[in-house]
């Protein structure tokens, strides 16, 4: 439940009011917004230890790897031989 509260919270954007309305409703899973709030606080505790993990690797990399994907497409299209401006 914990895992399902953080995916809705920080990938589908649910706020706790709509997520207590689908646990009650779709999962039959009588919840307060407290207790969604206390779940969520519960597992940024279990993947604090993983994120600051990643976090240290990165700050330790000796070839740092950017995270703009600007040039990517244009690289593609020109592989493919495909011309959007057209």
């Amino acid at each position: 439940m914990e895992s399902l509260i953080g995916y809705f919270h920080t990938r589908q954007y649910l706020p706790f009011k709509r997520m207590q309305e689908m646990f009650n409703t779709v999962f039959n899973i009588p919840i307060s917004e407290g207790g969604i709030h206390y779940l969520l606080n519960k597992l940024v505790t279990k993947a604090e230890p993983a994120y600051n993990l990643i976090k240290q690797e990165i700050a330790n990399s000796k070839s740092p790897i950017g995270s703009d994907e600007t040039g990517s497409k244009s690289i593609r299209r020109q592989k493919l031989g495909v011309d959007m401006a057209k």
